[in-house]
């Protein structure tokens, strides 16, 4: 059916942007420009700057290839506490808003975190 069609793709999805938020460019011999690269940011200041650099690697990492366009994704991080921020990727598959990282950390003093990821689809 047309519903578990689209719950296959938005799993798909969900692993996809996962292996490219935890993964550094390079790791992958099969096609080393794969990942956002965010864990080198792991000892960097809290900064507007640093911020804007995960942001942007983030964006690029998950829109490279064209499987996310970018007019449907949107990269959100919203602010934990002075070193963590939770980063959402939200897409929008064939007309809905799906977020893929409801729990997901980076803290700029331990790294990433995943915390019981699964897709949830938000109003």
């Amino acid at each position: 059916s047309a519903s578990t069609g689209l719950t296959r793709e938005i799993e798909c999805l969900r692993t996809d942007v996962l292996t490219r938020l935890l993964t550094t460019p390079g790791e992958w011999l099969g096609d080393p420009t794969v990942g956002a690269g965010v864990s080198e940011m792991v000892g960097s200041p809290v900064t507007q700057r640093n911020l804007a650099r995960v942001y942007g690697q983030i964006t690029q990492a998950l829109t490279r290839d064209l499987r996310i366009p970018v007019g449907d994704l949107d990269v959100r991080m919203q602010q934990v506490d002075a070193t963590s921020f939770r980063i959402q990727v939200v897409v929008r598959v064939e007309g809905e808003i799906v977020d893929l990282t409801p729990d997901f950390v980076l803290d700029f003093s331990a790294g990433l975190q995943a915390v019981g990821i699964e897709a949830v689809e938000i109003a």
